[in-house]
């Protein structure tokens, strides 16, 4: 696996992680009185809000697919049960798979939630995420298996194959509780940098679950590292609020570019180029637009 692979593969965890930390920021430590969990409560709701709205922004392309691209001819009834599968249990369709993310936070967030009603401390909340952690891979493991299986792992792997699809949307639950304790906690910068190269180049080395470990410990002690770094720079605000704009049309882009280049699918350097120049100039005029408007 290359350098740029194992690269990519640390940015979800790597943002899952700044979503807990970020919203910590806002909590005092324990976070578990009740104007934290009303903070909490407040973030998810926002959250549960901006998933909603993507996914409606998002749902022409989902309707393309289900019109043009059903091989099977399965009846509208059966397009809207899977598209409610995909808004409620699985966080993506046709193109929008970016959604995922934002329904694992979600879920994630309503675990805390309900565990710091409890009074768990953040440190039990975050050794449950370990275990959900390892749950998470059983069950990815178990629908990717082509073997013979046991009648009732048989059933078991169909039951999560066509309802959440596998074990990728509980990975909010064990990275956002690590965030939140980043946030609170003293962590050794010294560590973390020897932490980070030792565990990059042991990914490059493994697979499955023990690379899956690897990539765990290489995306906490990044983040320490990157979160030590701060500025006041004006520029990071509008900076902060491109990436964001980048992140939810870049498939929206993508999608559209193919389809009139191409007309099928298309990956590769260039169309990569393409998409990124092309949110790049859409989310700065944007964030340029937003600016002046709250200047005005």
């Amino acid at each position: 696996m290359n350098v740029y692979q194992n690269v990519v593969s640390l940015a979800v965890p790597f943002f899952f992680i700044a979503s807990g930390f970020l919203l910590s920021t806002k909590l005092k430590w324990p976070c578990n009185s009740d104007e934290d969990i009303k903070t909490i409560k407040a973030y998810t709701i926002r959250i549960t809000k901006l998933y909603l709205l993507w996914s409606l922004i998002y749902l022409p392309l989902a309707v393309y697919a289900y019109v043009y691209l059903d091989e099977n001819s399965r009846s509208f009834m059966r397009h809207v049960i899977s598209y409610i599968r995909g808004l409620l249990l699985v966080g993506q369709h046709y193109n929008s798979w970016i959604l995922w993310y934002l329904l694992s936070v979600i879920y994630a967030l309503i675990m805390i939630i309900f565990l710091l009603k409890k009074r768990f401390s953040l440190y039990r909340i975050a050794f449950i995420g370990v275990i959900i952690f390892f749950v998470s891979h059983f069950l990815t493991f178990i629908v990717k298996y082509e073997g013979e299986l046991p009648v009732y792992l048989t059933l078991f792997q169909k039951l999560i194959r066509y309802s959440i699809s596998s074990g990728r949307i509980l990975q909010g639950s064990f990275y956002i509780p690590l965030g939140m304790l980043i946030a609170h906690r003293t962590f050794g910068e010294k560590i973390a940098y020897p932490l980070f190269i030792a565990s990059f180049a042991a990914m490059m080395m493994t697979e499955g679950l023990t690379r899956s470990i690897f990539v765990a410990v290489c995306a906490v002690s990044l983040f320490v590292i990157v979160s030590r770094f701060t500025s006041d720079s004006p520029v990071y605000p509008f900076i902060c609020n491109m990436s964001t704009v980048i992140y939810f049309i870049h498939m929206y882009v993508w999608s559209i570019s193919y389809k009139i280049l191409y007309d099928k699918k298309t990956y590769g350097m260039s169309m990569f180029i393409l998409t990124v120049s092309i949110c790049i100039i859409i989310s700065g005029l944007y964030s340029i637009i937003c600016r002046k408007r709250m200047n005005s």
